[in-house]
């Protein structure tokens, strides 16, 4: 076969269109950072707060996202368990999440463990 006819043969074959993968929801939000840290309230009490810097990596806007910590003691046990939800973050947008946890000095925090719960994302 001469290079006309290759040429040729490849215009007339479809472009065969992949369909649209969903990402999976743990891909779509990426934790880029966290911290913890303790902070006084206005009660004279203590929180302890999950900060975490985060950032939609894909290129649909995530309609909301719910994290959630776990908060245990020297023993593994789980102390607390905390939610907060994040709304309307856009492709590529990046925002802060506080995640609190009022501190009981009868059950002291020696660990913490964040996931994303739930996410929806806009249509």
């Amino acid at each position: 076969m001469d290079k006309t006819a290759k040429d040729n043969s490849n215009k007339n074959k479809e472009t065969v269109k992949k369909p649209e993968q969903d990402v999976p929801e743990e891909n779509k939000i990426a934790i880029l950072g966290h911290n913890i840290f303790r902070e006084d309230d206005k009660s004279g009490g203590s929180s302890i707060v999950v900060e975490l810097n985060i950032k939609n990596v894909i290129d649909k806007t995530v309609g909301s996202v719910v994290f959630e910590a776990e908060f245990s003691d020297k023993d593994g046990n789980v102390v607390d368990v905390v939610e907060q939800k994040a709304s309307s973050i856009g492709s590529n947008g990046e925002r802060s999440v506080r995640l609190v946890h009022k501190e009981d000095v009868n059950k002291p925090v020696v660990n913490y463990n964040v996931k994303v719960r739930d996410i929806v994302m806009v249509p």
